[in-house]
């Protein structure tokens, strides 16, 4: 059945380019929210030359920020999408209310949608976040 495994190999390409999508979204996020509280702190930081602090003190302090903010993100972020992915898989979305039972090239489908957790799909956002 040629069919599926196009199906397959498409379904498999659009996941990672919508992941793509959500990284690129995910990291300008972080970058406003960076930008944003560099701008607000613009006084802070003069404040802090004028004690003695250098420069690269400064940039030091903005990139830890930056590294605590991406890696809480990407710890909640992962537990919660664990947690909605598993209840997916336990309940599943119940599309029944659109229709029966359908099928697409002779192949029948359940309405009854069901999560699958794949640990590649988790670790992959999960080390490029990092």
């Amino acid at each position: 059945m040629p069919e599926v495994s196009d199906m397959v190999n498409l379904f498999d390409a659009f996941i990672w380019i919508f992941g793509l999508i959500f990284l690129l979204a995910a990291g300008m996020g972080v970058m406003n929210t960076m930008l944003m509280a560099t701008y607000e702190r613009i006084r802070e930081f003069g404040i802090l030359k004028a004690l003695g602090a250098t420069p690269w003190g400064i940039i030091r302090d903005v990139a830890a920020e930056a590294l605590v903010l991406a890696t809480l993100g990407t710890v909640l972020g992962t537990i919660l999408g664990l947690a909605g992915s598993y209840y997916l898989q336990q309940v599943g979305l119940d599309l029944s209310i659109f229709a029966g039972t359908y099928s697409v090239g002779g192949v029948a489908f359940d309405p009854i949608w069901r999560a699958t957790i794949s640990l590649k799909m988790v670790f992959i956002p999960v080390v490029l976040m990092l």
